[in-house]
């Protein structure tokens, strides 16, 4: 693995905890919204809220999110927005 990458996580780490500790925390939170889905299948909107999960569980690890993160959340759910149709 390049040093990188390697620095990269060791970096976020910091904010979002260990990878395995931030990716079971999205892991709780999309087994959650997914048993609330009842098996159907996925739609793009869906993409977009399990995205902002992830983002979620990151401000979980955090003492505070992240403007970059809040950016994010605001942008998928323009997204979500935008895919049913609610442009202004």
């Amino acid at each position: 693995m390049s040093n990188h990458i390697k620095h990269l996580i060791a970096e976020r780490g910091k904010h979002y905890g260990s990878p395995q500790e931030n990716h079971a925390r999205t892991a709780r939170l999309w087994n959650a919204y997914l048993a609330s889905r009842a098996n159907a299948p996925l739609t793009p909107e869906d993409v977009c809220f399990l995205n902002i999960l992830q983002k979620v569980a990151r401000c979980l690890g955090e003492s505070e999110p992240t403007k970059d993160t809040l950016l994010d959340i605001a942008g998928y759910a323009r997204n979500i927005e935008m895919i049913l149709g609610y442009d202004d």
